[in-house]
């Protein structure tokens, strides 16, 4: 009687759905019935939970699909056109790089849920991530970690996940303002680099404390200064230690105004101390794990802050930025020298600085004119670094400048909608130092057009 019941309510569903007219009403209401049906029967009525064998399992998932345009440039970003023979090898042709294209950015697979109150779990892969040497290589298993709620106001946080570095490069994939992250977000120096380890969170969550959230964590932190350590194992019996404060000055959860009648602000400082490698190795050998084994040390310092204000009638304003220092006693990936264990006191920084403004539309008075957002981001971070011919304890630094417009239409919030951006990237040349590298600059500006959907 019980699967007759559920067959005729299932029935009526499905001819309520196709007829048309009053069909909408009619579907809701049989839809509702159906659901009740199925609650008070054990099942699951609420809406992206799946029963499992202990607990309750959440799906989601975020698929982004991308046009890119990249302005073409068939030359060498180095000036030894005269010799092709010359760095052949290591500085191909631009031509390489400035092909056009469609791609999928992210297909990403999450799964979350709760086993008891104090204990959940999150599980995250990217299956577009490339094995090859793409522009977007880096492992399938993104996330992996366990939560523990065993002291209130306090988490542990144990697994793999992002380091608490900055701001952007902490935001979901799907919720960016642009279809992709500045250069700074992007380098190893930001949150977006995953790492294995252990992190506590403390946030006073509907109390008068609420105003800050402090995080502390321990991390393997293996392989060189500017590489991914992304599923890794450790390279010596060291872990880096990074600390975040956010603290939010004004706002509902506010330290000093607590409403939001002058908007929200909030302001995050960052701080990573670590060591890579063996102190018993001299020069560079290879671990188990496949990275340079020499000791070094690292560190990384940022700041960032984010401010957002609602109109009452006419949508939202709002501007992000931070900045990202790392400094290390090792010459990095890619350094312009014969020697790989050479400058072992050469000192080498990689930084940079980001901001962003936005106006969310509202109040035109026009559904589609309400769905957009405009976005200007400007960004500068150091991408080549050398060893400086008359000192070499500090190299020559070069940084790149991109300057990127956007507009975004929201179809239903970030679960669906489409984002176009064009950035006008400024390289680096050599007429703008002292010191002559033979170095062109590229035209290499960028277009991507990107149709999203999340779940």
């Amino acid at each position: 009687m019980k699967r007759v019941s559920l067959w005729l309510s299932t029935l009526v569903l499905l001819l309520a759905t196709s007829l048309a007219g009053a069909g909408e009403d009619l579907s809701a209401t049989v839809k509702k019935e159906v659901e009740n049906y199925l609650a008070t029967r054990g099942g699951a009525a609420r809406e992206g939970d799946v029963s499992v064998g202990c607990g309750k399992l959440q799906i989601g998932g975020l698929v982004q699909a991308w046009f890119q345009y990249t302005q073409n440039d068939n030359k060498r970003n180095w000036r030894y056109d005269d010799d092709p023979t010359l760095y052949a090898g290591s500085h191909p042709p631009n031509e390489m790089n400035d092909n056009d294209t469609f791609l999928v950015r992210r297909a990403q697979i999450s799964l979350g849920g709760r086993i008891t109150p104090e204990v959940s779990y999150y599980v995250m892969i990217d299956a577009a991530r490339r094995g090859d040497a793409g522009e977007y290589t880096s492992p399938v298993l993104q996330d992996a970690y366990i939560d523990l709620d065993l002291v209130k106001w306090h988490t542990i946080r144990v697994g793999q996940f992002k380091r608490p570095i900055g701001r952007e490069a902490l935001l979901d994939n799907g919720k960016l303002p642009l279809p992709e992250r500045a250069g700074l977000s992007l380098s190893p120096l930001a949150g977006l680099a995953r790492d294995a380890g252990i992190m506590l969170t403390q946030e006073f969550k509907d109390t008068v404390m609420d105003w800050y959230t402090l995080q502390v964590g321990l991390f393997n932190g293996a392989g060189a200064f500017d590489q991914l350590p992304t599923n890794r194992l450790d390279d010596n019996d060291s872990f880096d230690i990074v600390e975040r404060l956010v603290v939010r000055i004004f706002g509902k959860r506010g330290a000093f105004f607590r409403n939001d009648q002058i908007g929200r602000l909030e302001i995050g400082v960052s701080r990573l101390d670590g060591k890579q490698g063996e102190t018993m190795l001299a020069a560079d050998t290879v671990a188990a794990n496949g990275r340079p084994n020499r000791a070094t040390w690292h560190y990384t310092t940022g700041i960032d802050l984010e401010y957002r204000y609602a109109f009452k009638e006419f949508g939202e304003f709002w501007l992000m930025g931070e900045w990202l220092q790392g400094t290390t006693n090792r010459p990095l990936a890619g350094t312009f020298s014969g020697d790989a264990t050479v400058a072992d006191d050469q000192i080498a920084k990689v930084y940079g600085w980001y901001g962003m403004i936005g106006y969310r539309l509202g109040g035109t008075r026009n559904v589609h004119l309400d769905r957009l957002e405009l976005v200007f981001r400007y960004d500068q971070w150091t991408d080549m670094v050398f060893p400086g011919a008359a000192i070499p304890q500090h190299p020559v630094e070069f940084s790149t400048r991109t300057y990127t417009g956007g507009i975004n239409y929201y179809i239903k919030g970030h679960n669906a909608k489409v984002q176009a951006a064009y950035s006008w990237v400024d390289d680096p040349n050599q007429d703008d130092w002292k010191e002559r590298w033979n170095i062109r600059e590229c035209r290499n500006d960028v277009f991507r057009l990107a149709f999203q959907v999340a779940f």
